[in-house]
């Protein structure tokens, strides 16, 4: 299921990618600058209220980084509660 998941939205991605021709990468720029003063609520903010190509892409990979996050700790956490043999 997860994997299903993951392959739908590296299609979508990359849709998003093949049209970024000549992107306007502002919005990144100040994403990154709200970032390094630790503003990250007004980075999160800005990134999900752009609807500019780069911003989706921005945020379909952010999307496979927690489930991947999500998926990875719930093994781990299946196989710390194995008996120890």
């Amino acid at each position: 299921m997860v994997i299903i998941l993951l392959w739908e939205l590296s299609v979508k991605a990359l849709s998003v990618a093949n049209r970024l021709v000549a992107a306007d990468y502002t919005m990144l720029e100040i994403c990154v600058k709200q970032l390094h003063i630790n503003n990250y609520p007004d980075a999160f903010r800005i990134l999900i209220e752009n609807r500019a190509a780069e911003a989706e892409l921005c945020l379909q990979f952010l999307l496979k980084y927690v489930i991947y996050s999500l998926v990875a700790t719930e093994y781990v956490d299946m196989i710390s509660t194995l008996p120890m043999m």
